[in-house]
């Protein structure tokens, strides 16, 4: 399968605690961890190691990192000519994990947010045998929405992950034919009074909530983290345990 996976890069920095710090509160850390992450950058090796042929169109800084990165995709296999130098420097993110895997972050985009129209038309221009467009929101909507109109345009499937959440625009939903979110997403999408998503009340419940925000696509899927995940397919309920 190939696949066009609109990117995002982020330099992350990662400090282990023993458990989540409260507002103004100082901890030491037990561990650092500094790796190349990002949640476009993630998919793009993790489904070239499931054996997909990927284009990665991944914005980067004008930076030391960015040639690091640019190694990093090289010596995985992937074609490194849709990785562009959008802006003066890569994006950034630090993050707290506590002891059982919970954690919270911070992401400064930096070239991330640079990524535009005229880019992604380039790099469908020249990739007419790709089957699924994939997009986070680590980039710009506008780049996103160009990319799935053309995609709907020549028959190519779309697959879109609103994180980090924003508030998201129903044309570009209509453009969506995958959609996966987590349960605060999900929480903040379908505008549910509360975060937590319980796996009862998402079985049945998710038939109801793509009703209300008039849910076309093909596959609806809510990720609950160890209690796996609950799809909605052609008006069929399905869970998949973690």
């Amino acid at each position: 399968m190939s696949i066009l996976v609109l990117a995002s890069y982020v330099h992350a920095h990662c400090l282990n605690v023993e458990r989540l710090p409260c507002p103004g509160e100082s901890l030491q850390a037990t561990d650092l961890l500094q790796e190349h992450g990002g949640k476009g950058l993630n998919v793009g090796l993790a489904v070239h190691r499931l054996g997909a042929e990927v284009a990665m169109l991944l914005p980067l800084g004008m930076d030391a990192i960015a040639d690091e990165v640019t190694k990093l995709i090289e010596n995985a296999g992937i074609d490194s000519r849709w990785l562009l130098k959008t802006g003066p420097q890569s994006g950034f993110g630090v993050g707290f994990i506590g002891p059982n895997g919970e954690n919270f972050l911070a992401v400064y985009p930096g070239a991330n947010a640079l990524l535009n129209k005229e880019h992604v038309e380039k790099t469908l221009a020249a990739l007419p045998s790709v089957e699924l467009v994939y997009a986070q929101f680590e980039i710009p909507e506008a780049a996103i929405r160009a990319a799935f109109e053309i995609a709907h345009q020549r028959g190519i499937r779309t697959m879109l992950n609103p994180s980090p959440w924003r508030a998201t625009d129903p044309g570009l939903l209509n453009l969506t034919d995958i959609l996966v979110m987590n349960e605060t997403e999900a929480a903040a999408l379908f505008d549910l009074s509360h975060q937590q998503i319980y796996l009862e009340q998402c079985l049945n419940g998710i038939s109801k909530w793509a009703e209300q925000i008039a849910w076309a696509g093909e596959l609806l899927i809510v990720t609950l983290g160890e209690h796996g995940c609950v799809a909605l397919a052609k008006n069929q309920v399905l869970h998949q345990t973690a």
